[in-house]
């Protein structure tokens, strides 16, 4: 056995050295200042120096590649004259490219196009969007959106049309549904600083344009903190795709740590409510459709460590791809591609079956990628290697930050001098998600939930998060990420029991009434397998573990399991949209049962200074 298990090591380390020696980049300077580190499995096509083909450094003239046939792409562009759209035509795999011409220009006073994005129809028709943005000084309406259609593979293009007067954010791409209705998502200025997506679309072939709002409007409260700073927030741009089952799914950036989803059964009419996805988001995102049936994302995943300061996921500092076989439901191991010194993020095509098109179009780079090696190196990358496949695995959370201290950093302080009687919720994403200001109107419950934590890093976060703002009561839910098997940290129950108890003892010793929640249930009628991930056993040892504690120190009890579980104790389907999240009617079950545990903890005297 232990031959075997060397000689399988000696292979692995020659499969890596020829990888190695074959790609042809692992760094590529741009000016002396600045690198790019590019995963070995991926190969450079096109350099910022390629005089072929030079892709703008500013992120509104990213390229976007549109494949129109066989050995045919497009490349669509915001020309050096910011009012004009320009392509580039390859016909060899993305290797080479005309010279640039223009394929519309807008008279329209002061504007900036932003980044095109296109579809090619069922019908061979190709339909290119642009936003435009408008100088200071411009004495003309909104920019809005426009779009310019060809019929005959991009020789010739009709004259623009404005279908949205307004302010947008840049466009990430557009479907062509199966019953053909075009449907262009994209974010649009609501408020200072605030942008909601909505979508337009056509089931006219472009005749007519439809406006649907308000698709992706996360609550105020989710990144009011960060839009303090001057920052852009809410629901920026938004990525599509059609599902197999024939719903549209949107992925919209956010920078509350995840992406927000919506979906709509009937081809962008209407809209699911917003609700976070599981996939964190440190930046922009891009997802596409492969020929195997995959879908490929690529985005920049949140990243806490990279400015405490401002209190939110900035990461465009790395780009990474995964794939997914049940369409989104769950996802390959992310692989972190490209790194920068500075801002980078990405768009993903098919060029070919199983060969991808990956650009880093701030940074003048093309990449190709072949979907089979990736996948390899995906599996490789789930081992502690030594070797080079480590490095490109998901990035792991600095130490330092591993309980996301920083997050709520700025609005602690401005809690903190805030009058009682106040409660605060500390938790994970079901906390987080929930809208307090919406479910307990006027009382001004303080929302501490964090996506994705289970309870040490709960715990670790109670004196910053909890204590500092000396609340009467503390409602406290954890556990749900503990007993995730697969993906999940899978936390031993004598952990998670130290853990409660260490945030108890330090609620009493610093004089604040304690709530404890139990773990809602799960189930799998939303079609995603989450009773596998999260086992019923699993849960109900937990609760009953809680159950007797919160008896045994005095706790108040929001016995969510009870409201949530159906007859078969199992969570309700009408109460999530994915098995482990409550949608609204979940939160507005749930909100009795913990509004009236408050109210029983806060008849009681203060608490004492015992230790229970």
């Amino acid at each position: 056995m232990r031959y075997c298990s060397l000689l399988r090591h000696f292979w692995l380390v020659l499969i890596v050295a020829s990888l190695l020696n074959a790609s042809n980049v692992q760094e590529v300077t741009e000016k002396p200042r600045f690198k790019v580190e590019i995963a070995p499995w991926l190969t450079i096509l096109h350099s910022a120096d390629n005089k072929e083909i030079s892709l703008s450094k500013a992120a509104v003239s990213s390229g976007f590649p549109l494949v129109v046939g066989p050995n045919r792409i497009l490349m669509l562009f915001r020309g050096p004259k910011l009012n004009e759209v320009q392509v580039a035509i390859s016909t060899d795999g993305a290797r080479s490219w005309s010279p640039r011409g223009v394929i519309d220009k807008n008279p329209e006073p002061g504007i900036t196009v932003g980044r095109p994005v296109a579809v090619k129809s069922r019908h061979g028709s190709l339909w290119v969007f642009y936003t435009g943005s408008l100088s200071d000084d411009a004495e003309c309406p909104k920019a809005g959106l426009w779009v310019i259609q060809s019929d005959d593979g991009g020789k010739s293009w009709a004259e623009r049309k404005r279908i949205w007067t307004g302010d947008a954010a840049n466009l990430q791409g557009a479907v062509e549904t199966r019953s053909g209705t075009i449907v262009l998502p994209f974010g649009y200025l609501v408020s200072p600083n605030r942008f909601a997506n909505g979508v337009i679309l056509s089931r006219d072939r472009g005749k007519t344009w439809k406006l649907v709002p308000s698709v992706v409007d996360i609550p105020l409260a989710a990144d009011r903190a960060r839009r303090e700073h001057g920052v852009a927030g809410g629901a920026l741009e938004a990525a599509i795709v059609q599902l197999k089952d024939g719903r549209l799914w949107i992925l919209a950036r956010t920078i509350t740590g995840n992406l927000w989803q919506s979906f709509s059964k009937d081809d962008g009419e209407t809209w699911a409510p917003a609700s976070p996805s599981l996939l964190t988001c440190g930046g922009s995102v891009h997802l596409t459709r492969l020929a195997s049936g995959r879908l490929a994302l690529v985005w920049n995943q949140a990243d806490w460590s990279n400015d405490p300061f401002w209190h939110y996921p900035w990461n465009l500092r790395e780009v990474s791809l995964a794939f997914s076989e049940d369409d989104g439901k769950t996802w390959d191991k992310p692989m972190v591609f490209a790194r920068g010194e500075s801002e980078l993020h990405s768009l993903v095509t098919e060029v070919s079956p199983g060969v991808l098109l990956l650009t880093l179009p701030q940074d003048g780079l093309l990449l190709e990628g072949r979907e089979g090696s990736i996948r390899t190196a995906q599996e490789w990358a789930r081992f502690d290697s030594p070797f080079i496949f480590r490095k490109y695995s998901s990035r792991p959370t600095a130490p330092q930050v591993w309980a996301q201290l920083y997050r709520y950093g700025h609005m602690n302080k401005e809690e903190a001098g805030a009058e009682s009687p106040r409660v605060v919720f500390i938790g994970d994403s079901i906390t987080d998600y929930w809208s307090l200001d919406k479910f307990f109107p006027g009382r001004g419950y303080i929302n501490r939930g964090i996506s994705g934590q289970t309870t040490p890093q709960m715990m670790l976060r109670f004196f910053p998060d909890v204590i500092a703002l000396k609340p009467d009561v503390v409602v406290i839910l954890g556990g749900t990420n503990d007993v995730a098997r697969d993906p999940g940290p899978h936390v031993p129950v004598q952990m998670m029991e130290d853990s409660v108890r260490a945030m108890v003892e330090l609620a009493h010793k610093h004089h604040i009434r304690v709530v404890l929640c139990t773990i809602p249930p799960v189930s799998d009628y939303n079609g995603f397998s989450r009773t596998k991930d999260r086992p019923a056993a699993a849960i109900k040892l937990w609760n009953s573990w809680l159950r007797k504690y919160a008896a045994e120190v005095q706790a108040g009890l929001a016995d969510y399991f009870s409201v949530m579980a159906d007859e078969n104790q199992l969570l309700r389907a009408d109460y999530s949209i994915d098995g482990v999240h409550p949608n609204d009617i979940g939160y507005a079950a749930m909100a009795p049962a913990v509004q009236s545990a408050i109210e029983r903890s806060t008849q009681h005297g203060p608490v004492g200074s015992r230790q229970p």
